[in-house]
């Protein structure tokens, strides 16, 4: 439910005319019986498909809006929720919207969600994904006043295991003294 009502939310304070027809179906809903003893799935359709459909896009459908739920295999039960609703959305989400999820590649999760024909999966090891990677550690040291050595890049790249995130999170970490680039070595494993 808390996922459920978190993008409801988050998609109320970005749209005006979803915010006025969310609170006229959360209105309705309640006085059928309260919010949380609505299954998962039935408030998805309620809260996220059907007060979506009733919102006036104001031009909107121009300049979709675009829904990213990283990290599914972190929530396998949120993956399971969107597996289930997934296969049943064509044409339900509202014309402004769609949902792109991320998910790194878990057993359970591409089994849930594999009845999907858009999926783009990105190794680790892609060159892009790579190239990817090397620029931002590029623009990163660029940025500094004693440039990364080489190794320490090389490092980098290759503790975070092909995503972005670690090198973000490795960059903050080393301007808040929480991550010690001095020895490549040491750097943490995983995120």
């Amino acid at each position: 439910h808390a996922f459920i009502c978190n993008l409801a939310y988050q998609l109320a304070a970005r749209n005006g005319n979803y915010r006025s027809a969310l609170l006229w179906k959360i209105d309705d809903l309640n006085t059928r019986k309260p919010l949380h003893d609505w299954t998962p799935n039935d408030l998805f359709s309620q809260l996220i498909c059907e007060a979506g459909a009733g919102a006036i896009d104001g031009g909107q459908i121009n300049d979709r809006m675009l829904v990213v739920i990283d990290a599914l295999d972190e929530a396998p039960e949120i993956a399971a929720l969107l597996a289930r609703r997934f296969s049943t959305l064509e044409g339900q989400l509202p014309p402004w919207m769609c949902i792109v999820a991320t998910s790194r590649p878990e057993q359970q999760i591409p089994e849930s969600l594999s009845t999907f024909s858009s999926q783009f999966p990105i190794q680790e090891s892609d060159q892009n994904n790579q190239a990817d990677l090397a620029a931002y550690v590029e623009t990163w040291s660029a940025a500094l006043t004693t440039p990364l050595p080489k190794q320490l890049k090389t490092a980098l790249i290759k503790r975070s295991e092909g995503s972005i995130y670690y090198l973000v999170l490795a960059r903050e970490g080393s301007l808040t003294k929480k991550i010690d680039l001095s020895n490549p070595n040491d750097l943490p494993e995983g995120l």
